[in-house]
């Protein structure tokens, strides 16, 4: 049986980098074809890429606000990613997930509006 005399640490580190590599060429593979295509059928795949976003993100924007329902939420989110999506210039330097992530900030407006019914200014909110 053969050891890795490798540090573990490093060896899990590099098991990671290597994952999120394939997983950000993967994305941007898919967003390319998009791209040229502008098809419903070629942007399902993508959003089913960011699925765990979205679901992650409802569930961090909309936990104090229990009257936007987690559906509306999600779409409210699906909006922005797919707003990115239009957006994304992969020659400017940044990832496309970093892109995402960035546009997806914006969400937060929605649940700042919608989140009570007695309204308080957006600042207040926060």
């Amino acid at each position: 049986m053969a050891t890795d005399k490798r540090d573990p640490v490093s060896a899990l580190l590099e098991e990671k980098t290597s994952a999120a590599q394939g997983r950000q060429a993967k994305e941007l593979a898919l967003w390319e074809q998009w791209k040229q295509s502008k098809s419903p059928d070629d942007l399902e795949p993508l959003l089913d890429a960011y699925a765990p976003l979205i679901e992650r993100k409802a569930t961090e924007y909309g936990a104090g606000a229990v009257l936007i329902p987690r559906v509306a939420l999600k779409a409210e989110l699906t909006k922005h990613i797919i707003g990115a999506f239009e957006t994304y210039d992969p020659n400017r330097g940044a990832a496309l997930n970093t892109h995402i992530q960035h546009r997806i900030q914006k969400a937060k407006r929605y649940v700042a509006q919608h989140q009570n019914v007695a309204y308080l200014p957006e600042t207040l909110t926060y």
